[in-house]
């Protein structure tokens, strides 16, 4: 889905085999993107905000979840991610970035129906909310690895 990286191989691991920990780690991760973001800090935002992105991932692939909650985890950093990303221009990502979320959550579609229905309404809405997609503005294309990473 999003070609950045932001965990780094420890935490990944580390988050992959501890739900509890995954599930404290997302929520400091949106706190602290949301509260960036809303001090017009989108640069400081992003790594958190995908580091949230990929820790919902995770938590996605985990059995025996809330499923429902999963879903709102994950399109909830979704939505943050690509608004911080047009705030920093980056149009092309933004729409992509939902784009494939879109397409990933359709191919779920036996999860949690209802909460999915949400959730893809939510993408769609932010979708349309976002500025026009023009290549011009977006900062070196979405294609170059992210140099940060949170721990």
């Amino acid at each position: 889905m999003c070609t950045q990286q932001f965990l780094c191989t420890t935490h990944r691991t580390q988050l992959s085999s501890n739900l509890i920990k995954a599930v404290e780690f997302f929520f400091v991760n949106m706190k602290t993107a949301n509260a960036l973001h809303h001090s017009g800090r989108y640069n400081e935002a992003f790594p958190h905000a995908g580091c949230a992105v990929e820790t919902a991932k995770l938590i996605l692939q985990v059995e025996n979840i809330d499923t429902a909650n999963a879903l709102l985890y994950f399109t909830q950093a979704i939505i943050l991610t690509a608004q911080i990303q047009a705030k920093r221009l980056q149009l092309n990502s933004a729409q992509h970035l939902i784009q494939q979320a879109i397409e990933r959550l359709e191919r779920n579609a036996q999860l949690s129906p209802e909460t999915l229905f949400v959730c893809l309404e939510e993408l769609n809405t932010t979708q349309v909310q976002l500025p026009e997609n023009q290549a011009r503005h977006d900062i070196n294309g979405g294609r170059h690895r992210h140099l940060y990473s949170v721990h």
